[in-house]
């Protein structure tokens, strides 16, 4: 071929390669349009399904809430019934608690009035120490007794005398002390002395009638501070009973009964 017929088919074949070309961008431009719309669309999907999901989470809340308040509209529309039904049943316990204390009570006194009765047959039970006690000490000494058992019932006369006993005790003790105080520490001779020392009143002669005075030394299980003490002569029951000495500035009792101490009056 001559030049001139190579130039002219050079010239004929530019246009249809720039066409070419540009329909090969022209392709590739749109593939990545195609693209970019396929990945826009796949993000609002997703957030067209949240937005599904968030929805379906607030009906369902909404559901909730709505039965919520349903059940708190009914219940208060319960509450005054719940108040009245509360209050009854707090009045019916009221009233059974007070009806077992009162039967509680009833029969307590009627231990009491069976244990009077025993110390007024055998007067050898009692000791004078019970003027000093009150209704409470009977009470205390009964209310978990089977009395109906005989060593239950020694058990329980037992426990009155202690308890009169201690509160001899309690009496005795300040006026002891008062008396040592005012004789230069001598510790008194015979119990009459203390009469005078003895608050509100003086005691009942027969209570001081039923002690002794001994050296602190005869009776080594009291554990007593001072030479001298102040003691029960003896027992009513010594199986039961317990023994107590009183000395100056302080007083003790055994946690056992024990009677074979020597109880030799001064």
């Amino acid at each position: 071929m001559t030049t001139r017929q190579k130039t002219a088919i050079i010239v004929a074949l530019i246009p249809a390669f720039g066409i070419g070309v540009y329909k090969a961008h022209q392709t590739s431009t749109l593939r990545a349009q195609v693209q970019t719309f396929q990945q826009q669309q796949a993000t609002l999907s997703d957030q067209i399904n949240q937005v599904t999901r968030d929805r379906d989470t607030a009906q369902r809340q909404l559901a909730a809430l709505r039965d919520e308040n349903k059940r708190l509209s009914q219940n208060t529309a319960e509450l005054p019934k719940l108040r009245s039904e509360v209050t009854r049943l707090n009045a019916a316990t009221n009233t059974a608690s007070s009806s077992a204390t009162e039967i509680a009570l009833k029969s307590w006194s009627s231990k009491v009035g069976l244990v009077k009765q025993r110390v007024n047959q055998t007067p050898e039970v009692g000791i004078p120490e019970f003027q000093l006690l009150n209704e409470e000490d009977w009470l205390a000494a009964v209310k978990d007794r089977n009395l109906d058992e005989d060593k239950e019932f020694r058990r329980a006369l037992s426990t009155l005398r202690m308890a009169g006993e201690k509160r001899f005790a309690e009496m005795l003790r300040p006026a002891l002390d008062k008396y040592i105080e005012s004789h230069n520490g001598q510790f008194p001779t015979a119990l009459s002395q203390l009469q005078s020392y003895f608050e509100p009143a003086p005691v009942d002669e027969a209570i001081l009638q039923r002690y002794v005075i001994l050296p602190g030394k005869e009776l080594p299980s009291l554990l007593m501070t001072g030479d001298w003490l102040i003691t029960q002569k003896k027992p009513v029951d010594a199986e039961f009973d317990l023994r107590f000495g009183v000395s100056k500035n302080s007083w003790a009792q055994q946690g056992v009964p024990s009677w074979n101490e020597p109880s030799r009056p001064l």
